[in-house]
């Protein structure tokens, strides 16, 4: 919910990147993914790529996380839109 009330800019990028990246670091210290090593086990992604500048113009930013949970040992992507521009 935060981030309706941010930029959507390079820092709030950061911002959800370094969120996400530590509640999935958190699980991967549990054992709830695949690998031993994190970067075999998830990733977030946001930034310029997943959020082109006309996306950023409507008010879109989206995030994009993969894990790689113990069962099934593959990635599953979800991603993550929150949509400032209003609707239809």
């Amino acid at each position: 919910a935060w981030v309706t009330c941010e930029h959507n800019n390079e820092k709030t990028w950061e911002s959800v990147r370094d969120m996400g990246s530590g509640f999935l670091g958190g699980l991967h210290q549990r054992g709830m993914f695949a690998s031993g090593k994190p970067e075999d086990s998830y990733f977030v992604r946001c930034d310029g790529e997943t959020n082109p500048s006309e996306a950023v113009d409507q008010g879109i930013l989206t995030c994009e996380i993969g894990v790689a949970p113990a069962i099934p040992a593959e990635f599953i992507v979800v991603s993550v839109t929150q949509n400032t521009g209003g609707g239809e």
